[in-house]
């Protein structure tokens, strides 16, 4: 195993505390993580912390390091209330985790809109968070899939005020529309602003073999039927959880 391969952590995991975004149980992705040596995994479900007392005892008895984390809905303060997208908050110390669960309490107590938090929201408790920029229908997501250079820009520099090398632009390789183009553009920003960039692959299954049970969660949420055409793909078998290996090589030439 190569040394950037053992080195490897995930950092965006949903769990089934997820809902309809994963199938994952807690204890099978631990054991999964240790199972691959993997030195640390975070858990990263939507606006939620249910699952953190599980993942916490479970990494700490199989010897792994838990990243305590969840993805959040945010929008420019000055845009409309509709207008949100995802970015993952990465407690780093006990400020941090302070500052996460007060956040995730006031996007459902106290937000306009149910859920959602405003910039503003974040950037008041942002010590101890480490951000990142979301991948596919992340924050960055809308500028960068069109190639929007100016656009993508000027919103990385407002968050980088904020969080400084505590921000980081996420890329993904999980063969979804769009990737491609969007993986360009964040790597010419990244390299322009020298922002940090960091590699996930979005995981909400075990293995490539779980992605139809998936498919049927999602379709039983949303009250579709797996072969409706008029359906959105939003997922992609690749969204497992990758050994190290595997993800060295995805992202072997950046």
């Amino acid at each position: 195993m190569s040394s950037s391969a053992s080195n490897f952590v995930h950092l965006h995991v949903h769990s089934e505390y997820s809902l309809a975004d994963s199938i994952l149980k807690i204890k099978k992705l631990v054991n999964s993580a240790a199972d691959q040596h993997m030195p640390a995994i975070a858990l990263t479900d939507i606006g939620n912390l249910f699952a953190v007392v599980k993942f916490f005892e479970s990494c700490l008895a199989r010897g792994i390091k838990p990243i305590l984390g969840a993805e959040v809905q945010v929008r420019d303060t000055d845009k409309e209330a509709s207008a949100s997208e995802r970015v993952v908050l990465l407690a780093m110390d006990s400020v941090g985790y302070a500052h996460l669960i007060a956040l995730i309490s006031s996007s459902f107590t106290t937000a306009e809109q149910r859920g959602v938090l405003t910039e503003a929201d974040l950037f008041a408790k942002s010590a101890g968070l480490i951000v990142l920029s979301g991948g596919i229908y992340g924050h960055l997501w809308g500028f960068a899939s069109v190639s929007d250079h100016q656009a993508l820009s000027n919103r990385v520099r407002r968050w980088v005020e904020q969080f400084g090398d505590r921000y980081y632009i996420e890329l993904m390789r999980t063969h979804r529309f769009g990737e491609d183009v969007a993986t360009t553009a964040l790597l010419q920003v990244a390299s322009e602003l020298e922002v940090g960039v960091v590699a996930t692959n979005d995981v909400c299954f075990l293995s490539p073999s779980d992605f139809e049970a998936h498919e049927t969660r999602v379709c039983i949420h949303e009250g579709r039927a797996l072969d409706d055409p008029r359906r959105e793909r939003r997922y992609s078998a690749q969204q497992y959880l990758r050994t190290p290996n595997e993800m060295a090589e995805l992202f072997a030439d950046i």
